[in-house]
């Protein structure tokens, strides 16, 4: 599994600042979930 900054390398091209800083890796998370959703990838 990759972990969150690859996940996030991969579907937006780039990688996220403050890495491991707890506000910023919810954002992150919240942004990945969002994009596998609307790329069919996550059904809810």
């Amino acid at each position: 599994w990759p972990n969150l900054m690859e996940l996030h390398k991969k579907l937006f091209g780039h990688g996220f600042e403050e890495a491991h800083n707890a506000a910023a890796d919810i954002g992150a998370t919240a942004n990945c979930f969002w994009k596998l959703k609307e790329l069919g990838v996550i059904s809810v």
